[in-house]
């Protein structure tokens, strides 16, 4: 009965752990799509106001900049949530 329990208990935290890896991965991913969506964004916004103004590739230019810049921001702070989580559960 005693064995049939920890194995049970075993059994249930390998779960949980597999769980909880499959989170941080499709949270990770989730940031890669969050950071192309952002250049992506501002890439056609700057096509937009190219297109509008007749100025060929600066506003596409400074789209890309700016969308990878708070891209990497976005990305950035949520990493830096994740590992100070990560270090509070230790």
């Amino acid at each position: 009965m005693e064995e049939e329990r920890e194995s049970r208990d075993r059994s249930d935290s390998d779960d949980a752990a597999k769980a909880s890896g499959f989170v941080s991965a499709s949270s990770y991913a989730g940031l890669g799509v969050q950071f192309a969506l952002a250049i992506l964004v501002f890439v056609y916004a700057g096509r937009w106001l190219d297109a509008r103004l007749h100025k060929s590739p600066l506003f596409v230019v400074i789209g890309v900049f700016v969308g990878a810049t708070i891209g990497f921001s976005v990305m950035y702070r949520a990493l830096m949530a994740n590992r100070g989580d990560a270090s509070r559960r230790r």
